[in-house]
């Protein structure tokens, strides 16, 4: 896996939930290339359970969403937001056992949208939580007007 660069780091405002390493309050996510996926490794706390030691749904949901972004931003060469989300939790992501493993790989792209599958694995490698996301994609050049997009190259280390 290669770590890819966050270059969002020191844009003005940048605070975001999922990725800002300085959000006090967010999930703090890095993320990897693998092949034809983007991957983060995510390290649960009790901050963020719902009911019990299950990690709350909408963080879960969040989790996926972020990879997903991702996965656009980095394999798809864009950017984009979220259009439609379909999630299937298959069994709890527990905050007290161990790293969970969040991936999003492109099933296909057409110029407008974007059509992720991503998903959550649990420390022993089963699947905990899948979800269908579509984006809807901005072109490179309004990606980066509108978004701050900074371009796939801003992604790979050492290129910042």
């Amino acid at each position: 896996m290669t770590r890819l660069t966050n270059p969002y780091i020191g844009l003005d405002g940048y605070n975001c939930f999922g990725c800002a390493p300085t959000n006090t309050a967010g999930l703090k996510l890095e993320f990897y290339l693998d092949g034809e996926s983007v991957v983060a490794i995510w390290h649960p706390d009790r901050r963020f359970v719902g009911y019990g030691n299950i990690v709350h749904g909408g963080i879960q949901a969040t989790l996926l969403d972020e990879v997903g972004a991702w996965a656009v931003n980095v394999l798809v060469r864009t950017a984009g937001v979220t259009r439609r989300m379909t999630t299937e939790y298959r069994t709890p992501v527990y905050a007290d056992r161990g790293p969970v493993k969040i991936s999003a790989s492109i099933d296909g792209a057409d110029g407008k949208v974007a059509r992720v599958s991503a998903r959550i694995l649990d420390a022993d490698g089963a699947p905990c939580v899948e979800a269908g996301i579509e984006y809807a994609l901005f072109s490179e050049s309004l990606a980066r007007k509108r978004l701050n997009y900074p371009g796939y190259e801003a992604f790979l280390p050492g290129r910042a």
